[in-house]
């Protein structure tokens, strides 16, 4: 049996996470179509897969960290040092093709932070929607003169008018 090398071991993770960029994609443009549909509960839905592949994410990170510390430990570099440092302690032919996969990755990176920036405006256009019809309810609950018979003002009883207010 053969035994994977770090930078085999780094290769697959970094493919693995281009599989989860590609379904993080698909899920962001889903929350997307759900936040200009304003379909709610379908957003609900996408938000808690979203979150999921998150989390899986960040433990496929965690464990490419700890193979390049491990890397930057045995050539003796510091133990923070970029993927791009280390590629130089590979053969040709490994450093090919994790620069291939690196590069995809970082596209497919910039397409998920476009998708999320359009997300995150989406849903402060909501959010503004919303406060301005709350502060429209609150301004309504002060009392007002509003027209009642014919040309006649007089303080509206319940207290409350928001379209038959004398200005």
């Amino acid at each position: 049996m053969e035994t994977k090398t770090p930078f085999d071991e780094i290769s697959s993770i970094l493919i693995h996470e281009s599989d989860i960029h590609h379904q993080l994609i698909t899920s962001a443009e889903s929350m997307n179509s759900c936040l200009r549909s304003g379909n709610h509960d379908a957003l609900g839905s996408a938000t808690l897969v979203y979150d999921d592949l998150i989390c899986r994410l960040e433990k496929v990170e965690e464990r490419r960290i700890e193979l390049c510390s491990k890397i930057s430990t045995t050539n003796s570099l510091n133990s923070g040092a970029k993927l791009s440092t280390l590629l130089q302690f590979a053969s040709d032919e490994t450093r090919t093709v994790l620069e291939k996969i690196s590069f995809d990755l970082k596209e497919l990176v910039r397409k998920l932070s476009a998708i999320n920036e359009s997300n995150r405006v989406l849903l402060e256009e909501s959010l503004n929607a919303l406060g301005a019809s709350l502060d429209m309810i609150k301004e309504s609950s002060q009392q007002y003169k509003g027209y009642r018979h014919r040309g006649d003002r007089k303080d509206c009883t319940s207290g409350i008018t928001i379209f038959n207010q004398v200005i």
